[in-house]
């Protein structure tokens, strides 16, 4: 039944709207509804409105959606707040002659239609900030997978230094290793390597051979290890020292690394240093029994 009672009035507001434009008649300003609407139809139902100047549900959702035919609800909200606003100053310079505070919510009928759409704005504003946050997770998700992938250890050769490498940094961090298949320290460092490489996707890490990389270098700096960002060289190591030695394992490859930025660590301190202070002992150790030997024989 509601859906008929206010297509009927749709019509009647489109009828007034087209012979205010046409001039056929003269028609007064757009009014409030009157207390009851009665409509009689077919079947002899009667359909009746709680106050004057109010709307219904259907109404107020086809009035949000902006459905054709139901401009009308505007209309009647906005005479009924200019009525209630007319009602309310004559009552309250009726007060200020009399001394008497009145408040001005008591009489207002369509507060519960405001603060319903209210509440349609305030739910809409929320349902717009959460799918842009969202919105933003996902970009960031996707730019991060877009970093991370790499994951392992790639062949270089010369011809593709500039674009691998020196390019290849100007968005992400790059690690070569300069090696040679003869050298044990490179395949010491290239396990650890590869580690590294699988432990942290965003890092390209690359390798080559050295004599590829620069004519005639020389065996005894193998392995060389050079780390490139934003287009530049930022590191080089040469041969284990710096990373352990032989003793050399991930942890202490991830930890030089992340003390250049080029990866994010979970360790608290550098792992080899324990090791290089136990192998000093040992050294010292053996020094001194070595020493106490030969004044034995002696």
């Amino acid at each position: 039944q509601t859906p008929i009672l206010q297509f009927t009035h749709a019509q009647k507001y489109q009828q007034q709207k087209s012979a205010k434009q046409t001039g056929e008649v003269n028609t007064p300003s757009f009014l409030p509804l009157p207390l009851a609407v009665e409509i009689t139809m077919s079947i002899n139902h009667k359909v009746y409105r709680d106050h004057a100047g109010t709307t219904t549900e259907w109404e107020d959702i086809h009035s949000k959606h902006g459905t054709a035919g139901y401009e009308y609800v505007k209309d009647i909200k906005k005479a009924h707040r200019e009525q209630m606003n007319v009602d309310w100053t004559s009552a309250e310079a009726s007060n200020i002659n009399n001394d008497g505070p009145r408040d001005r919510n008591t009489d207002s009928d369509d507060s519960s239609d405001d603060e319903d759409f209210m509440d349609d704005d305030v739910d809409s504003k929320f349902m717009e900030e959460y799918r842009q946050r969202r919105i933003a997770a996902l970009k960031a998700q996707q730019a991060q997978r877009a970093k991370e992938k790499f994951g392992r250890v790639t062949h270089l050769t010369r011809a593709d230094y500039v674009k691998e490498v020196t390019e290849g940094s100007e968005d992400c961090w790059v690690a070569l290793h300069l090696y040679k298949d003869s050298s044990e320290k490179c395949r010491i460092f290239a396990e650890h390597f590869n580690e590294l490489a699988n432990r942290h996707p965003a890092l390209k890490c690359m390798k080559i051979i050295s004599t590829d990389c620069i004519e005639n270098y020389p065996d005894a700096l193998l392995p060389t290890i050079l780390l490139y960002n934003e287009k530049q060289m930022k590191k080089k190591w040469v041969g284990l020292k710096e990373f352990g030695g032989t003793k050399m394992d991930a942890n202490s490859l991830e930890w030089e690394f992340a003390q250049e930025g080029a990866v994010k660590t979970d360790l608290e301190s550098d792992p080899m240093a324990k090791k290089l202070i136990t192998d000093a002992m040992e050294e010292a150790l053996k020094r001194d029994l070595l020493a106490h030997q030969i004044e034995e024989t002696e």
